[in-house]
């Protein structure tokens, strides 16, 4: 006969597992002051347009604050998909200054779209690029607000991320490190350079 307290025992532990996946999912915890990474941080699946909409709903709350020492946006990117294509476009239309980090390989649709982009913001879109493909994508959004990307391949159409809120000092800090790091070996790009860059055909709802 199993003892009834075993079978309590498991029970409790079982829904505490459930409990605790779902928060890891919806906010990592935040609900109990365990995040490690920020103020809440959130994972972001690229499918139902969910990490698009967390980066636009991170620049809407920078912009309000109207600082201009916030107003940034500072990032490494692949191929430039549409989903961060759009971020950018979107925070340039909203007087953010922009700097990238890109492969030298970007998909084919978005190749003249960031040649005007580059031609119609001189003085606000810094378009970097470095040889080969860069493994790690994030962005800032602001000082503190941070987009982090799975690694993953060209053309992945499901991309896992993580949306930090009010990212802590010491993430910043990393961050910002690899990103001085990877402008070191970049060259700026202006609008001639980008329309000579290997063109991606890209795939439906890659992003």
């Amino acid at each position: 006969m199993v003892d009834a307290g075993l079978i309590g025992g498991i029970i409790i532990i079982l829904i505490t597992a459930i409990i605790i996946a779902y928060y890891q999912y919806k906010g990592y915890l935040s609900w109990a002051g365990w995040d490690p990474f920020s103020a809440e941080s959130s994972l972001l699946i690229s499918q139902g347009d969910i990490s698009r909409k967390w980066r636009a709903k991170k620049l809407e709350e920078v912009n309000k604050r109207q600082d201009p020492n916030e107003k940034v946006v500072i990032g490494v990117v692949g191929e430039f998909g549409k989903g961060m294509y759009l971020c950018v476009e979107s925070a340039l239309k909203k007087d953010f200054t922009v700097n990238m980090v890109s492969g030298d390989s970007v998909y084919d649709d978005k190749i003249d779209k960031l040649a005007e982009l580059v031609k119609n913001y001189p003085n606000t879109f810094n378009y970097y690029i470095v040889n080969g493909r860069p493994r790690h994508h994030f962005l800032f959004i602001g000082r503190d607000n941070l987009f982090i990307e799975v690694p993953h391949e060209v053309n992945q159409n499901i991309k896992k991320s993580i949306g930090l809120n009010g990212a802590k000092p010491e993430i910043i800090d990393k961050f910002t490190k690899e990103f001085a790091r990877m402008l070191e070996g970049a060259k700026k790009a202006d609008e001639s350079i980008i329309r000579q860059l290997k063109p991606i055909v890209i795939k439906p709802n890659t992003g």
